[in-house]
């Protein structure tokens, strides 16, 4: 009796069993009339008043039983797609999940190389350090060995000298001109002063000649390795150049070729082009020598499918 609750479902209080039973579909503009007719032109479902009213310029307008199977239709397909869609994000997002792994993983991996290279070059110059801490030890033994053994020389002039000297004194200060003059005679002036010490000098310092200048540059220029980001190797921004065509189709192939990938090498100073054949199951090279062209193939035991650069003039492929 209430427009307001028209499109209300109602059940018996005594009735516990929950049973799902379809609404009334009514207008959102006329509550107590009930949705009857779809207008395809502006794709909404309307009440007859509606369309009388405001759907006069339409002409595509339906009932509302004949539209629904095609709606359910076009939901069902959209939900298939949406459905598909999950998937295909789900998936997307656990493979990026795993490259985050291994980007960590390589990260590490990574830091790990260059501290045991730091560990290395570290070993070195302690090695270096030791080395001249033992040249600093012997130098410094041999010259305190030299400056006692100069001790000793001095110690035994000394006490020469000072018996000298008493035995003079002695003989002045006696007034006994005979003993006066039989210590004159007996001393010879010029043994003392023309002692053979040597054309060597006394060692006196030990010195390490060092360059910080020369050493602050051997360490900046320290080559420890350089850290890139490698991305896939085709560059879809790049402009490709077209150098040359080569034709790899092969008298001996047994299908027609499928080439999955290609990459150039460098051996003894040669341009090589190494093409994966997919089809044919083998590995064919390229190169050009002294105004001839040459071509090799290399049978492999599976279909080829990537081929991976290790260096100039090596390479790796997965079958």
């Amino acid at each position: 009796m209430m427009p307001g609750l028209c499109d209300h479902e109602v059940a018996h209080l005594s009735d516990h069993t929950k049973t799902k039973v379809k609404r009334c579909f009514m207008c959102q503009v006329h509550r107590d009339k009930p949705i009857e007719l779809f207008c395809k032109d502006c794709k909404q479902a309307i009440c007859t008043i509606c369309c009388s009213i405001k759907r006069r310029a339409c002409k595509d307008v339906d009932t509302i039983e004949s539209t629904t199977p095609l709606v359910k239709e076009q939901l069902t397909s959209k939900i298939e797609r949406l459905r598909i869609n999950i998937a295909a994000a789900n998936n997307i997002i656990t493979q990026i999940k795993s490259t985050i792994q291994d980007v960590k993983s390589n990260s590490q991996t990574l830091k790990d190389q260059v501290t045991k290279t730091r560990e290395t070059v570290m070993c070195a110059i302690l090695r270096k350090e030791k080395q001249l801490l033992g040249d600093i030890d012997k130098a410094t033994d041999d010259q305190l060995r030299e400056l006692q053994a100069d001790i000793k020389i001095q110690e035994i002039e000394l006490q020469m000298y000072q018996q000298q000297y008493e035995f003079t004194a002695n003989a002045v200060t006696s007034n006994c001109e005979m003993d006066m003059y039989a210590v004159y005679e007996s001393v010879d002036e010029t043994s003392t002063d023309n002692r053979d010490t040597g054309n060597r000098p006394a060692p006196r310092w030990v010195v390490l000649t060092h360059d910080l200048d020369k050493l602050s540059k051997a360490v900046d220029e320290l080559q420890l390795g350089e850290v890139e980001v490698v991305h896939d190797v085709s560059d879809p921004g790049s402009s490709p150049v077209l150098h040359h065509n080569i034709n790899c189709k092969e008298a001996g192939d047994g299908r027609d070729p499928s080439f999955v990938d290609v990459t150039v090498l460098t051996v003894d100073g040669i341009k090589v082009v190494v093409v994966a054949d997919y089809n044919d199951k083998s590995l064919k090279t390229y190169y050009t020598s002294n105004l001839k062209s040459f071509h090799n193939k290399l049978l492999l035991s599976n279909f080829p499918w990537q081929i991976a650069k290790l260096s100039e003039s090596q390479i790796a492929v997965s079958v």
